[in-house]
């Protein structure tokens, strides 16, 4: 029995009630996974608690299964029929189309707990888009398989890009809530209404295995947490 209970136990725990009336989007792939490792987007999708209006991904894109570096298309998810959009492509921004369709945007992916991986930096950019349109945005808390260990120099400024915007170390040690609300909070130019469901019976220290979990690897090149442990320095 996992000794965590990840954001979106704790949603379901609450029967969904953030999401009601909404028109929601949810940004994710197939490491956005309950502690049971039911899919989140099959969670909403069959819920009659969720009306879910679109699906946002990420590089590697809605499957994880797309290679580093190729731009993901506009398309729609050929089981359910909702709209895809790419956050990977000509525009690491979501479009004025995509946000009118929506009332509230659902994180839940799987960050590694390194600076260069881009899902950090495309939350970024949509929490961006949440702000210009009055969207907000609800993350669903995971650990960082790295702890809350920090190593490595921050990113200098004129050295920003998509692998890496914002000046955060290496090895940042933080959620993937709790680097959008820095971002909300200190590099935004103005700030999203944002809301984290942080995990239940995290410790800052925890190793992915005491915290009972299973690995789902979130892009093709991250399969177990050895290349997790490895990716910072390699």
């Amino acid at each position: 029995m996992p000794r965590v209970q990840l954001g979106i136990d704790r949603l379901q725990q609450m029967a969904y009630r953030p999401l009601r009336g909404r028109r929601v989007a949810l940004f994710t792939n197939p490491s956005g996974v309950n502690s049971r490792l039911q899919s989140t987007y099959d969670l909403l999708w069959q819920s009659d608690a969720v009306q879910l209006a679109a699906l946002f991904a990420p590089e590697h894109g809605a499957s994880a299964a797309v290679q580093a570096g190729i731009p993901i298309a506009k398309a729609r998810d050929p089981r359910t029929g909702i709209p895809l959009f790419s956050l990977y492509g000509a525009d690491c921004r979501p479009s004025a189309e995509a946000m009118r369709q929506i009332d509230l945007v659902v994180v839940d992916i799987q960050d590694v707990g390194a600076r260069y991986y881009t899902y950090l930096w495309s939350l970024t950019y949509l929490l961006e888009a949440c702000a210009q349109h009055g969207v907000p945005m609800l993350v669903l808390d995971r650990p960082n398989p790295l702890g809350d260990a920090i190593s490595g120099p921050l990113l200098q400024n004129e050295c920003a890009s998509f692998v890496g915007r914002f000046p955060i170390p290496v090895q940042h040690g933080m959620t993937i809530g709790e680097i959008a609300q820095m971002a909300n909070a200190e590099w935004l130019p103005s700030p999203a209404e944002l809301q984290v469901i942080p995990c239940s019976g995290l410790l800052r220290a925890m190793t992915w295995r005491a915290a009972g979990l299973s690995w789902v690897a979130p892009s093709p090149n991250m399969p177990h947490l050895s290349t997790v442990r490895h990716y910072p320095g390699a």
